[in-house]
Parts: C-alpha cells; sequence; structure tokens
C-alpha cells in the first residue's frame, strides 16, 4: 500500500487533531507513519512548530503541494503553472506513444471499476471494518487470477454493475 497525501478539512482546530490522531492509528496499523502536517489555521501551524510534534512530523513549508496544485497556506490560494500543464501533457503523450508502440491492442485489458482494488478506497470503502474481508482488496481482480481468453479484453460501457459510492 502507498499512499502519497491524505489530504482533509474541519471546520475547527480540535477536530483537525482529532482527524490526524485517527489517521495515525489507520496507518499504524499498516505501518505507516505520516510524516507532514500543514494547515491554514495560524494556531495549528504553531502547535505543529512546537517541540510537542517535532519528534514525529515535521510542518511543510507554507507552500506545499496538494494534488499537483501549489497549495499557499497563509494565503490559503491554490495556484498551477502553465509550463508544469505542458511538460505534463507532453510526458502523457509520450507514455502512450511509447506503449502504443511496444504493445498491440490484443494484449491490453480491463479492469472494471467494480473489480479495481484502488477505486474501492476512492468510492467510500476506506474503513477498515470494510476491507479487512474484501477479497479483491487482498487478493486482487478475478482477471488476475484467471488465465488465457477469460480475461475481461475490452472496456464494456454497459455494465449492469457500475461501481457506487459506499454509505458507510
Amino acid at each position: 500500500m502507498y499512499i502519497d497525501d491524505f489530504i482533509c478539512g474541519t471546520n475547527a482546530e480540535m477536530e483537525a487533531d482529532e482527524v490526524y490522531h485517527n489517521a495515525n492509528i489507520i496507518m499504524k496499523k499498516a505501518s505507516l507513519t505520516l510524516m507532514e502536517r500543514n494547515s491554514n489555521s495560524h494556531g495549528l501551524r504553531k502547535e505543529y512548530e512546537s517541540d510537542k510534534h517535532k519528534d514525529s512530523t515535521h510542518l511543510c513549508d507554507s507552500s506545499s503541494k496538494v494534488l499537483g496544485l501549489e497549495w499557499d497556506t497563509r494565503k490559503n490560494v491554490f495556484s498551477f503553472s502553465k509550463q508544469d500543464i505542458i511538460e505534463r501533457k507532453t510526458f502523457v503523450q509520450n507514455l502512450v506513444a511509447e506503449i502504443q508502440e511496444k504493445t498491440s491492442p490484443e494484449v491490453w485489458n480491463h479492469c472494471p471499476g467494480c473489480e479495481n482494488p484502488a477505486d474501492k478506497i476512492t468510492r467510500g470503502l476506506s474503513s477498515v471494518k470494510y476491507l479487512v474481508n474484501d477479497q479483491v482488496w487482498w487478493h486482487g481482480p478475478p482477471l488476475l487470477i484467471q488465465q488465457g481468453t477469460s480475461c475481461v479484453s475490452s472496456y464494456d460501457e454497459s455494465d449492469p454493475n457500475p461501481l457506487s459510492i459506499a454509505s458507510e
């Protein structure tokens, strides 16, 4: 499991501390640690800078990257560089061209959202109680276990069981 960022918003500083504490508990169960904290709250930023938190986390500088955007916590604004978008577009185009050059569509497979373990997290099934017994989460989608031609070979937009957002 790889977590790049944990992003959340709260209405109160106390609630932010509680969310951070709970997130750390969940991460520790997976032997992971949240390394940085950031906030647009001046009070929380001061607290994060105190000795109390220096042993476990450090404060990001006032400008952090969030989902590829620069986040200035002091002004509470997001920004991006047009050059970054151009470079990313070129990078993606080059990757797609390389994939198309080195492979053939006959070997491509599609994993429907309902069978994609990564989609479970983005659709609200992030609670440990849902994932602990989820076979797809622990073992991957059935198409990885099946052999040869039994794999799903093309995307079917008429999927009768689209993945929906879970309510916990």
